[in-house]
């Protein structure tokens, strides 16, 4: 368990984020003072494993430097032996928090055309998100929305698949995704819309 305050591969730790099902989120601070998020795999589970292999040795050297994507600096090993990503740090609530403020139409295009610009890349990278849905989407104070959490995305390119699972969150899986079927870009254009 890694706690605040604690050095971490060269990473102060500062605060906790978040916690999910395989993974912990640090607000951190690099040996330079930049701030950056620090994403510490807590799971052992040989599938999570490779999928948070994937997701910052694979996915996230292919998502960089799109606007609405959140930058993956780093993947590496502590040691401890556990896996961990350092991404950009985005000082924002995510869409679940603010959906339910008054929205003008302009506000919503503009908001949903970042979101499908950001997604739209990832599909040009033979990459599939597979959980998008309000939370693993930030929006800044100007605007700026940021698609987060590739964990379990989806390399449409990769000629193996490991052992493919049910996965996403219920609510926006779409229904081929449900049924345990291949997922293509529309299935995230399907959670997009929910």
């Amino acid at each position: 368990v890694h706690v605040t305050g604690e050095n971490f591969c060269g990473y102060s730790l500062e605060s906790l984020l978040g916690r999910g099902g395989m993974s912990e989120v640090f607000k951190a601070r690099d040996a330079n003072g930049r701030v950056v998020a620090v994403k510490i795999l807590k799971e052992t589970d040989p599938y999570l494993v490779t999928k948070f292999v994937q997701e910052g040795n694979k996915i996230g050297p292919l998502l960089r430097g799109h606007p609405n994507i959140v930058y993956v600096y780093e993947f590496g090993q502590g040691p401890d032996n556990r896996l961990y990503i350092v991404m950009e740090f985005v000082d924002a609530p995510s869409l679940r928090k603010v959906i339910r403020k008054e929205w003008t139409e302009a506000e919503i295009v503009n908001v949903l055309g970042q979101v499908c610009s950001g997604l739209a890349f990832a599909h040009e990278n033979q990459i599939v998100h597979r959980d998008i849905k309000p939370e693993n989407i930030l929006l800044t104070t100007d605007g700026v929305a940021k698609i987060v959490d590739f964990g379990i995305a989806k390399l449409t390119s990769a000629s193996t698949v490991t052992r493919d699972k049910i996965v996403g969150t219920p609510e926006y899986i779409s229904p081929e995704q449900a049924r345990g079927e291949p997922v293509l870009p529309a299935s995230d254009v399907y959670s997009l819309c929910i």
